[in-house]
C-alpha cells in the first residue's frame, strides 16, 4: 500500500504568535505592557484600557529594555487633546 504524498499538505504552524512590548514612562515610574501580534508603528495612536481616556502615540521603535529580551518595543508618549484648537499636543 502506497503512502499519500504529504509534501503538499499544510501543517499548522508551531511558531507562537509575535509578541512585543509597549513602554510608557510617567511621573517617576514606567510601565511595560506585553502585546500580541504586529507591533504598532511610529506615529500610531493608541488608547490603553488601563490608562482611562489617555491617548498615546508611538514615538519610536527599538529593542526591549530588558536584558536578553529580543522582542521589539514601542515607546509611547501621552497626548492631550486641546479643546481650543481641536488638535493634539504633546504633554
Amino acid at each position: 500500500m502506497a503512502l499519500p504524498n504529504t509534501s503538499k499538505c499544510s501543517l499548522p504552524s508551531k511558531r507562537p504568535p509575535s509578541r512585543y512590548l509597549l513602554f510608557l514612562a510617567s511621573a517617576g515610574r514606567y510601565a511595560l505592557i506585553e502585546g500580541v501580534g504586529t507591533a504598532p508603528r511610529v506615529g500610531d495612536e493608541l488608547e490603553l484600557a488601563d490608562m482611562g481616556e489617555a491617548r498615546l502615540v508611538v514615538s519610536k521603535l527599538g529593542r526591549s529594555p530588558l536584558p536578553h529580551d529580543r522582542r521589539p518595543c514601542a515607546y509611547l508618549q501621552a497626548l492631550q487633546s486641546s479643546a481650543e484648537s481641536g488638535s493634539l499636543v504633546d504633554v
